[in-house]
């Protein structure tokens, strides 16, 4: 295989290190030269085809594996939605457009007289939406046109 420094390193620059090879107490597992108690994706693949071929306990599988049930569920529940790419970890940060609305910006600016501090407060309490008073401040002032 590999000395174990690279594989380790690669496994954690992409995210998929497990934090817990340890916990790993599978005898199959561990036996087979192809299996890697470090590759995380390969630990949750191995997890849910045990208990989906195997026919065994989901409790014991997971635990064998180093797992709560809950963190087998979800492991299935990727797996059947996004296939073998679906349990790689998802980047972190929002899912969809978080643009303050219409509203919110009309309010902003209309309000652009008010102290920033003053204006983020005005702002959250008005309309239920919560930002940066730097936000607040940009979008109150207009911007200054070049030249």
């Amino acid at each position: 295989m590999d000395d174990g420094g690279q594989k380790a390193g690669v496994l954690r620059r992409r995210g998929v290190l497990n934090p817990h090879p340890e916990r790993i107490t599978d005898e199959e597992f561990l036996s087979s030269e192809f299996f890697d108690v470090r590759d995380l994706i390969q630990v949750k693949y191995e997890m849910v085809r045990r208990v989906q071929r195997q026919s065994l306990p989901v409790s014991s599988v997971a635990k064998a594996f180093g797992f709560s049930r809950t963190a087998y569920y979800e492991a299935q529940s990727a797996l059947e939605q996004g296939g073998l790419p679906g349990l790689l970890p998802q980047r972190p940060g929002p899912r969809r457009a978080h643009k303050l609305s219409d509203e919110v910006v009309d309010f902003l600016q209309e309000a652009g007289s008010l102290p920033a501090p003053q204006l983020s407060v005005d702002a959250f309490d008005v309309n239920g939406v919560a930002f940066t008073t730097a936000i607040a401040v940009t979008v109150s002032r207009p911007a200054i046109a070049p030249g």
